[in-house]
């Protein structure tokens, strides 16, 4: 118990200072033309009634976000400025720099502190320091925490969806029920929140068909009526013409880059090793129920990949000409960002944990160099 309120008080302190510090760098950036156009457009102009029949005229027209921001700023008696209604844009506003962005930047604060609490609660406060650390050098977190728009909600979700997941396949199945509920909770609100969504609903109940629960009516619950949901927002929603300024290596790179995708697939390359009778000496054995919980997100990351790779293609084979229409953007796989921190926090503690001897002390120096590379990288102010 003192451990989990230390932790609880650790993550709540993570939460306090990100939130302050990333809303002092919000005021210093001006709102862009995708923040403004939603605000004007698919907020302010909108009625509930209008957001939820799908009548918001933005590619991704899901309602929840634009709902809730509606209401954040009917409650605070917030007014938009009337000059970006005459298509002014270039007006700048200092206090709606703030106020738009505080949901955005909850939404992303909670979602550092949550990685940073599971991982020091259920693993060892070290690894929670790590995955906190992998969050803040992480291009996606640094992007779109400031963005009144979508995102940061999406990142929240996905943390918690992911979390959910993860405590279920942890614990005996009479003590899961709760964390079912919150799960159908966070899928039927991810299909409100974004259509891509549905890629992510697949990845939850493939592990958990995998790991050994076949009660169809959750999966009624976990994955078809969500998928309706996000399909009917998807059906409803205006057909734009895409084109790329960037590769496919580019675009799932802002979420999970190179580096890290080597140290996952080193780890798996150690895995493999650890298996074989002549290696088995150099590597000690991991507990049951970690290997299964790394196994599982391992298995989720890579559906996930795979589903963005798949939206990829699907809108190469659709492309247009260079500017015509809008240009397929990092932001469309902000779901591979919190899977890729936990991957590569999942990766990182089987390698530092597992070898032996030399071997460990490698594994611990390259996990230090990737990291500091990282942070080197990483614009903090």
């Amino acid at each position: 118990m003192h451990r989990k309120w230390l932790t609880v008080g650790m993550a709540g302190i993570v939460f306090v200072c990100l939130f302050v510090w990333w809303m002092k760098k919000a005021a210093d950036r001006p709102l862009e033309n995708d923040e403004l156009y939603s605000q004007t457009s698919s907020i302010a102009h909108q009625t509930y009634a209008s957001m939820f029949l799908a009548k918001i005229d933005e590619g991704n027209n899901t309602p929840l976000f634009y709902a809730v921001q509606k209401a954040f700023e009917s409650a605070a008696h917030y007014q938009t400025p009337e000059e970006w209604y005459k298509g002014q844009w270039g007006f700048r506003h200092h206090d709606s720099n703030i106020f738009l962005r505080i949901l955005p930047v909850l939404c992303m604060t909670a979602g550092v502190a949550l990685i940073f609490y599971y991982f020091a609660m259920h693993w060892h406060f070290l690894l929670g320091v790590y995955a906190l650390l992998v969050s803040l050098t992480s291009y996606m977190v640094w992007t779109y925490a400031f963005q009144a728009r979508p995102y940061a909600l999406w990142f929240l979700l996905t943390v918690v969806q992911i979390v959910l997941l993860l405590r279920i396949l942890a614990l005996k199945p009479k003590e899961t029920k709760r964390y079912v509920l919150g799960l159908i909770a966070v899928h039927w609100l991810l299909s409100l929140t974004v259509i891509f969504s549905v890629i992510q609903h697949i990845a939850v109940c493939v592990v958990l068909w995998l790991w050994g629960r076949r009660q169809w009516k959750e999966y009624i619950a976990l994955l078809l009526i969500p998928t309706g949901i996000a399909l009917f927002y998807y059906a409803h929603s205006p057909k734009y013409h895409f084109w790329f300024a960037e590769g496919f290596d580019k675009l799932l790179g802002a979420a999970l880059p190179v580096d890290r995708l080597g140290l996952i697939i080193l780890a798996l390359c150690v895995w493999a090793l650890s298996q074989a009778a002549w290696f088995k000496r150099w590597f000690d054995p991991i507990h049951k129920v970690q290997f299964n919980v790394l196994a599982a997100g391992l298995l989720f990351g890579t559906i996930i990949y795979a589903g963005c790779l798949a939206v990829l293609y699907k809108f190469k084979m659709g492309q247009y000409g260079y500017m015509e229409g809008f240009q397929v953007s990092n932001r469309y796989f902000m779901a591979l960002a919190p899977t890729g921190i936990f991957v590569t926090t999942f990766a990182a503690y089987y390698l530092a944990v597992i070898p032996k001897g030399v071997l460990k002390k490698g594994a611990w120096i390259l996990l230090a160099v990737l990291l500091l590379y990282r942070i080197l990288r990483t614009s903090w102010f």
